[in-house]
């Protein structure tokens, strides 16, 4: 051993840990109402705070902790609890399948065999590949817990960013709640949490031969704060409407859709003249009644407006203006912010001020757009019109 009591580190971090983690689960589970995303996500910040405790336990009650495969087994659980609660956000369905049980199957095959592993040796010690009959079930077990982590991890990270795509067809606006970018900022957290605890233990038995790095510390450390964020953004976290099926929509959809974009409503019920009908009742209704002044107009909003069904209202943007929502409500919310910052009137007001009042709810995201779709900053077209004002 180095000397270094990694316990007095240790043990402070995990009260605040299993308190925050035992609290937060209770909070969710009584959430109002509750959704299976929440139920998941209870179970997660629960399997959390036992593992806390089982690391603290082991630090108060070594002699009882003498075989650690009872105690490590328990982030298995984390992988698939986590991409659970991400499919169940992200999906239509509000059930729990049959096959949504093998994701545990790892867990509980490691449990039983923990329950008769040999009591004699420690899963994790810096003596990992010493061949005293339970090599085979060490290394085993440490490639099952990595595959578990990054797989999972993987996936997670996979539908995060499917979702992200789709985002536009739904939105005219961002936000934490659509984007779900604290559910991003969690997966990549709970990754680098066991790459670090991961890579302690291999750097301990590979380079040093000695514990000089705890990663307990690493794991304990890490799950107290993705405790703190799961359960500040997961409480107040409901479903997307992008989560609703939509056959119509394609998988991935950008700024502007590509050539073959009408073959993927080939099947739509919608004729070509009740589409142009629609598209001038949609240009009169935006024109007229301004509803992207409204910084969080949404698909379902404007369609409900317009008297026509979200799915229609996307192919009509897709196949006639070749736009998706976002692109198409926030083209108005440009213009509106021109026509604005070219009247002398307004050369008093600021110009976050005019973009606000104009429908943006986000500086960043104004900004972007402004430049993609003018191809200047609202400074630089700001000075611009000014120069402009004065030659005149």
């Amino acid at each position: 051993m180095s000397g270094v009591d990694f316990n007095q580190y240790l043990v402070p971090v995990l009260y605040v840990g299993m308190s925050q983690s035992l609290f937060a689960s209770i909070i969710v589970w009584l959430k109002k109402p509750r959704e299976l995303q929440d139920e998941i996500l209870s179970g997660w910040l629960f399997f959390i705070f036992i593992k806390l405790l089982l690391n603290l336990l082991e630090i108060k009650h070594s002699q009882l902790f003498i075989n650690k495969m009872g105690m490590i087994i328990v982030p298995m659980m984390f992988g698939p609890l986590l991409y659970l609660y991400v499919r169940s956000l992200l999906s239509p369905e509000s059930s729990f399948n049959k096959k949504d049980w093998m994701h545990f199957i790892p867990f509980l095959v490691f449990g039983i065999y923990a329950l008769i592993f040999s009591t004699d040796k420690p899963v994790y010690n810096l003596h990992f590949f010493e061949r005293d009959g339970f090599l085979i079930e060490r290394i085993i077990f440490g490639l099952s817990f990595y595959l578990s982590i990054s797989l999972y991890g993987l996936r997670t990270l996979i539908l995060l960013h499917k979702h992200r795509k789709r985002l536009k067809d739904y939105y005219s606006y961002d936000s934490e709640k659509i984007t779900l970018r604290w559910v991003m900022f969690v997966s990549i957290l709970f990754s680098v949490i066991y790459i670090l605890v991961i890579s302690s233990g291999i750097f301990n038995i590979f380079i040093l031969n000695r514990e000089v790095i705890n990663p307990d510390l690493f794991s304990a450390t890490g799950l107290t704060l993705l405790s703190i964020a799961v359960s500040f953004y997961g409480y107040k976290q409901t479903k997307p409407e992008s989560s609703v099926k939509d056959p119509l929509l394609p998988a991935r959809t950008e700024d502007k859709p590509n050539d073959n974009t009408p073959s993927k409503y080939q099947k739509s019920s919608l004729k070509e003249e009740d589409m142009e009908r629609y598209l001038q009742k949609l240009i009169r209704l935006m024109e007229d009644e301004k509803p992207y002044l409204d910084g969080e107009l949404t698909l379902q909003e404007l369609s409900d407006r317009l008297g026509v069904s979200k799915h229609h209202l996307t192919q009509i943007l897709n196949t006639k203006l070749i736009r998706n929502f976002y692109a198409f409500v926030n083209e108005y919310r440009i213009e509106e912010v021109k026509r604005r910052l070219s009247d002398p009137k307004n050369r008093n007001l600021k110009i976050m001020s005019i973009a606000y009042d104009s429908g943006f709810n986000s500086k960043t995201s104004f900004n972007t757009v402004f430049k993609n779709h003018t191809g200047m900053t609202p400074s630089e077209f700001l000075e611009k019109v000014q120069k402009e004002n004065m030659e005149e």
